[in-house]
């Protein structure tokens, strides 16, 4: 690619392609500023770059101030790209990334389910039987989440969804 040159923007399988690649990218240019140092030595400096950018120092990343960071290491992608690797990082979806989603997203250690089609695509089959065994109705929701709470930890076991 030249540089300077517009990409179209993709979608699908090409998308997450590019998201891959530019988390690849980005971790790279941390190990590179760390020398592939220890993990808290990597920690320190990821905190460091977090803060940097943070620029309304609120403890959290925005969209822009996540794209700065792109643009601090010359990692260039469209303006979907850049949406789609943050809202893969954003696994609480509340527009804003804390240095742990920052940290965990960037190192693969949790990744937010919902910037995966392929799981949208289950959560959404999932739903829509839901609503049709419940009719809607919020104590037939709670009774089918009963069912799926095998281990009655509050929440849905996934050992549930494995059978």
């Amino acid at each position: 690619m030249v540089y300077g040159q517009v990409r179209k923007p993709m979608g699908g399988v090409d998308l997450e392609r590019r998201l891959d690649e530019l988390q690849r990218r980005l971790q790279s240019m941390i190990e590179l500023k760390t020398g592939w140092a220890e993990p808290h030595q990597k920690s320190r400096e990821l905190q460091r770059l977090f803060r940097l950018h943070d620029m309304d120092a609120t403890g959290t990343m925005s969209l822009a101030e996540f794209s700065g960071v792109l643009l601090k290491f010359n990692i260039g992608g469209t303006d979907e790209e850049v949406q789609a690797l943050f809202d893969r990082f954003d696994i609480n979806e509340n527009g804003l990334l804390s240095f742990q989603e920052f940290g965990d997203g960037l190192f693969g250690l949790k990744r937010n389910p919902l910037a995966d089609a392929q799981c949208r695509d289950v959560l959404s089959r999932v739903q829509t039987r839901l609503l049709k065994r419940t009719n809607s109705s919020m104590r037939g929701f709670s009774r089918s989440v009963r069912v799926m709470d095998r281990d009655r930890s509050g929440t849905p076991s996934p050992l549930f969804f494995l059978r």
